[in-house]
């Protein structure tokens, strides 16, 4: 399984899918975790809901890596249909495929990123901070920031939406 992105390394990658954290005792014992899972939990929610699965949106990458830049994603029925990439290049049909980078990154995905905001402890060498739209309930912002001195910088990374379209079937 290619995990190709440094975010990616807080998952577990089965099926290429990002899967939510579970709220924990471990996590309990940081009280930052509770405000964070309880956020969580009411967008997810509020977004699980509104049960909308074809949608398409543009986000920004902001990282040290070659995927960094704008982004394009539409999504029919919970499926990732098509990519407009950071270079423009287009990803659809026969090439939308495993080593298309985003090729399942949907707003589920995101709230898989966004899960880690609970999972503070007083080893973490980052925080991932999040912003939820308060419409539709999808992380509008998630940023992961390092807290401490000896945290890779090359390791931190932001997701900021920037358009976001309910799709008619």
């Amino acid at each position: 399984m290619l995990c190709l992105f440094s975010f990616f390394s807080l998952y577990r990658c089965n099926d290429n899918e990002l899967k939510i954290q579970q709220f924990t005792e471990e996590d309990k014992k940081y009280s930052e975790n509770f405000e964070s899972y309880n956020n969580f939990q009411f967008f997810y929610d509020l977004w699980k809901k509104q049960n909308i699965k074809s949608y398409h949106f543009i986000f920004n990458y902001i990282a040290q890596a070659p995927t960094k830049g704008r982004w394009e994603i539409f999504v029919k029925d919970g499926k990732v249909i098509k990519i407009i990439s950071n270079t423009g290049s287009i990803y659809e049909g026969n090439n939308l495929n495993l080593k298309t980078p985003f090729f399942s990154f949907t707003i589920d995905s995101l709230f898989a990123i966004a899960s880690q905001s609970y999972k503070n402890n007083e080893n973490s060498l980052f925080i991932i901070t999040v912003k939820y739209n308060e419409d539709y309930g999808y992380p509008e912002q998630i940023k992961k920031i390092p807290i401490k001195k000896d945290a890779p910088i090359d390791q931190s990374f932001a997701f900021l939406i920037i358009f976001f379209e309910i799709s008619q079937n």
